[in-house]
């Protein structure tokens, strides 16, 4: 496991690199397979005591991206709640992984809700900035995978090239929580 630490003294970073490469070693024997794992814990004390420090576990397994985060007060506790949120999430991906069945296409078009029309009514918020920019590898996967990769990321959204057509997609989180698919289309 890959260990990134930023903020601490060297006398600390010893003992949390040690620490974070045993419970790694213990979470990559728990899913063979593993390509990479990386461990990053941040300290900074201007986000206040109770959010002092940040663990963040990612782990790349057979084109699957599990990740846990935790915030807390000490770097130690932080990393434990991070690694036992990992465990669970380990857990449910060979639980998945056993009982996968895959969708039609049908199945698929009812499990994801169709895209409304955009309406023209949004609110002028001024000149935005980009911010930040990322790079990353699109994937080729089923619907169904795609939507699970977005829950175990926990993000919204989520891009993804759909092994049938090879196309760009992004399934997303609709706030009645459901699902939405965008398929873009030439014009």
């Amino acid at each position: 496991m890959d260990v990134i630490l930023h903020g601490f003294p060297a006398h600390l970073q010893r003992e949390l690199e040690s620490t974070a490469r045993d419970k790694g070693a213990k979470l990559e024997a728990l899913l063979p397979g593993t390509v990479e794992s990386r461990c990053e814990i941040h300290r900074r004390h201007r986000l206040g005591p109770e959010r002092a420090c940040r663990v963040q576990l990612t782990m790349h397994v057979r084109k699957r991206i599990l990740r846990s985060e935790v915030k807390g007060p000490d770097a130690k506790a932080a990393l434990d709640a991070a690694v036992h949120k990992m465990e669970r999430q380990i857990e449910r991906f060979k639980g998945r992984r056993r009982h996968v069945r895959r969708m039609s296409k049908e199945e698929a078009r009812q499990f994801v809700e169709t895209v409304p029309p955009v309406s023209e009514d949004y609110e002028d918020v001024g000149d935005g900035l980009i911010v930040r920019e990322k790079e990353f590898t699109v994937q080729p996967m089923a619907v169904a995978d795609a939507v699970e990769t977005m829950e175990q990321l926990n993000h919204d959204f989520h891009l993804f090239k759909d092994q049938d057509s090879g196309a760009i997609h992004v399934v997303y989180r609709r706030h009645n929580g459901n699902y939405g698919l965008l398929r873009p289309r030439d014009g």
